[in-house]
């Protein structure tokens, strides 16, 4: 029975051949996790209404981006280090925020200075960057999760304090 439940964490088959998780792992801000691929870090979390432009025109305008009514944002930076053999690629999108009653909320455009790439991160690389999400005012118990591939294939999920 071991045996094959070993073999169902290490093997579990995905969607369009993706490993799913075989575990979730809790990490606290500023705490790394880590597979045999990746290294990925949630930095730091910000709650706010408005985070400043980033673009030039911003910049000469002193125009912030504001929350639509009755939303904050959610902003947080990750840093990503690879640390396998082979190029994988990132994108925000592979980061979601879930509330404390399990619903998911959605991503925004961060418009802000230092945006998360879309990109591969060859061997020995490392990306950073910051992720912006549009959550409801008056409601908290966010979570940030991210599926790490690698072994073990992991959900790695990051207690916001908010």
């Amino acid at each position: 029975m071991l045996t094959l439940l070993a073999a169902l964490f290490v093997l579990a088959p995905g969607c369009a051949g993706k490993p799913v998780p075989t575990m979730n792992a809790y990490y606290q801000v500023g705490q790394r996790a880590e597979t045999t691929r990746e290294m990925l870090t949630v930095i730091s979390p910000e709650r706010t209404d408005s985070y400043p432009n980033g673009s030039v025109l911003g910049a000469l305008t002193s125009g912030d981006i504001k929350a639509p009514a009755g939303l904050d944002f959610v902003i947080i930076e990750a840093t990503v280090i690879n640390v396998g053999q082979s190029s994988f690629g990132i994108s925000p999108k592979d980061f979601v925020i879930t509330d404390s009653e399990g619903h998911k909320w959605p991503q925004s455009k961060y418009l802000g200075k230092h945006p998360y790439p879309s990109q591969k991160v060859g061997p020995g690389f490392s990306a950073n960057g910051h992720i912006v999400f549009a959550v409801p005012q008056g409601i908290g118990g966010f979570e940030v999760s991210c599926i790490m591939y690698g072994t073990p294939t992991v959900l790695a999920v990051w207690t916001l304090p908010f």
